[in-house]
């Protein structure tokens, strides 16, 4: 009898881990069929290559990873697609036709390896971002879109304690905010409602500020500092050299202290200019600090710079009325998706240049002034004349955007767009921005 009973429950539990299977075999069942390659170039004869792969949790979702010319993956997203075929080289038709949209997870990875960030995306908005120290754990998170920030935001020492925290509403603290040592002690702590502080500290992150309330500023004016370029680079032969006027777009770290920590960006192909201009500007304090809420707080910093034969001075050609840094910057009409959408529908891959394998990151500055209007259109760090001219050709069709504002009123704002010239796709001339262009605006 016993052994009757043993094999009626072997075969009761073989029969539910076989309708089990089967469920989940018929649950998983994918809704698309993927055709053609799972691995290809970016754009042709190229190292870096894009891969797709099915989910095999959500029927209707697939992953798309890319990874650099050295086979490390960079990023890994997942995209839910609403056709019955999909061919990993019509990605950018997709996209642009929405039968392709970020939808889930996108992993952004580092060199070794390891997860730098974690964006949630759901129908291609940002719903929050978590990112990750080397070792995994977590550095922060944040609530809400590209945008605005909505929800909980938080930050952690590299040691696991909690630095900061803190709830936004429409991009406003709203709620009790803290701040603590990497002990674990409180050291500021206040109470916000929409944005001003009601009761005790002002508690901000420590963090570099891209847009902070008062932006660093060099300590005796840009007159100063005109006289300051002048010196250093007086003795300069390389700067000497130069034999027409050369725009340079330079980015640096300031500190709470006022001393450049950092160069991120010398926009100029001249490698020799470039070591000339971070030799000059590496450890300099002559820098009042940005503040947010009155405290000094690291900042990035954009520097327009002209070198002409007389040597290098602060772009003389930029109005003074024109900001890099306002309360409310432009707003291309239907933010920064429909931009994207703009530029892939309307960049044309010039046929010269799919001929000469030319690509590559072409940086556009231009001025939205106080009607929205696109103006001062000019090439930071080109490519090749035949890209360039395409980029400045495309920013030229753009419609009018939502004026900048600086204490609600419309003024005039220097804005910069990279356009990503790197996928020619198969059957077209165009050249279509996806998902790892998402963070460059």
């Amino acid at each position: 009898m016993k052994i009757v009973f043993r094999l009626f429950l072997t075969l009761f539990f073989l029969v539910i881990h076989v309708y089990a299977s089967f469920a989940q075999e018929t649950k998983i069942k994918n809704t698309f069929k993927i055709i053609g390659e799972r691995k290809v170039s970016i754009f042709p004869k190229s190292l870096e290559t894009r891969t797709v792969e099915y989910n095999p949790e959500n029927p209707d979702h697939l992953f798309i990873s890319y990874f650099s010319k050295d086979g490390i993956i960079e990023t890994k997203a997942q995209f839910r697609f609403t056709r019955k075929v999909f061919e990993l080289n019509r990605i950018g038709d997709y996209m642009i036709n929405k039968e392709l949209v970020v939808d889930g997870i996108q992993t952004n990875f580092r060199l070794d390896g390891s997860i730098e960030k974690e964006q949630h995306i759901k129908d291609d908005q940002m719903l929050g971002v978590t990112c990750f120290y080397p070792d995994g754990k977590k550095q922060s998170v944040s609530s809400g879109d590209e945008k605005t920030l909505n929800g909980e935001n938080q930050m952690w020492y590299s040691n696991g304690q909690l630095s900061y925290s803190g709830n936004y509403k429409n991009n406003l603290k709203d709620g009790e905010f803290q701040q603590f040592d990497e002990g674990g002690t409180i050291i500021h702590k206040g109470i916000y409602s929409e944005g001003k502080l009601v009761s005790g500290d002002a508690v901000v992150p420590d963090v570099i500020y891209k847009n902070p309330e008062i932006i660093a500023q060099f300590i005796n004016g840009e007159e100063a500092f005109d006289e300051w370029l002048k010196s250093r680079f007086s003795s300069n032969n390389e700067m000497k050299s130069v034999g027409e006027e050369m725009d340079i777009n330079l980015n640096l770290v300031v500190d709470k202290a006022g001393k450049i920590t950092k160069i991120t960006k010398v926009a100029t192909s001249n490698p020799k200019i470039v070591e000339a201009i971070q030799t000059c500007f590496s450890g300099f304090s002559g820098y009042t600090p940005a503040t947010v809420e009155t405290i000094p707080v690291d900042s990035e910093l954009n520097l327009h710079l002209l070198l002409t034969k007389d040597g290098l001075k602060s772009f003389s050609e930029k109005p003074s009325d024109v900001y890099l840094n306002v309360d409310q910057m432009p707003i291309f009409p239907g933010g920064l998706k429909a931009m994207r959408v703009f530029l892939a529908m309307n960049v044309k891959y010039p046929r010269e240049a799919i001929q000469s394998k030319i690509h590559g990151k072409v940086y556009v500055n231009f001025v939205v002034d106080e009607l929205g209007d696109v103006t001062n259109i000019k090439v930071i760090k080109g490519v090749s004349k035949v890209l360039d001219d395409e980029a400045i050709r495309v920013i030229k069709l753009m419609p009018k955007w939502e004026p900048g504002r600086m204490e609600g009123k419309a003024v005039k704002v220097s804005y910069t767009v990279p356009i990503n010239f790197n996928m020619v796709l198969t059957g077209t001339n165009r050249t279509y921005f996806d998902i790892k262009d998402i963070s460059e605006f």
